[in-house]
């Protein structure tokens, strides 16, 4: 899967939680997505490793990963 400079070297730093492998398979194996404004796309899906659900950002490729995470309060199941 395709990554941006930032996934790789700024995501790591920042949420350390979420491996790659973790983030490329939320985004082929999502549950929920949104498009936003500017044309990324989230997506979220339930990692079981975690126990929680991860959201990852792709760019509007919809191939592109930006950024992975730990997210405590998801969008979708609000």
């Amino acid at each position: 899967m395709k990554t941006t400079r930032y996934f790789e070297e700024e995501r790591p730093v920042k949420h350390p939680e979420v491996s790659r492998e973790q983030a490329a398979w939320v985004a082929q194996h999502f549950e929920h997505q949104r498009v936003q404004s500017c044309g990324r796309i989230r997506r979220w899906a339930f990692v079981e490793e975690l126990d929680h659900y991860v959201r990852v950002i792709l760019l509007s490729d919809g191939e592109t990963l930006h950024n992975a995470f730990v997210d405590s309060n998801p969008e979708p199941l609000r």
